[in-house]
């Protein structure tokens, strides 16, 4: 009895541990798209949609969530912010 519940203790311990790597994972490819997001913005003049879709968000909605909750910024103020300084003359 006491095996069985070591080894029901270790698997829920593994289970907690892959759901905890899933979700880093999710947190890292998101993260790591708003900063490509941020260099596009910087760098060309795709519209916001476009930039959206291309970084694979289901819609410009979904994307502009996302934006803000890392940037703590819309995605047109960080382009208006940011854009000016960076074009190439």
């Amino acid at each position: 009895m006491n095996t069985n519940n070591t080894l029901n203790y270790r698997l829920y311990v593994q289970r907690q541990e892959e759901f905890v790597r899933d979700d880093y994972r999710a947190e890292f490819r998101q993260y790591n798209k708003i900063k490509t997001a941020e260099n596009m913005f910087r760098y060309s003049d795709a519209s916001i949609l476009d930039i959206a879709l291309s970084l694979g968000f289901s819609s410009q909605s979904a994307f502009s969530s996302s934006f803000r909750k890392i940037t703590q910024m819309t995605p047109k103020a960080y382009r208006d912010e940011f854009y000016s300084y960076n074009m190439v003359k």
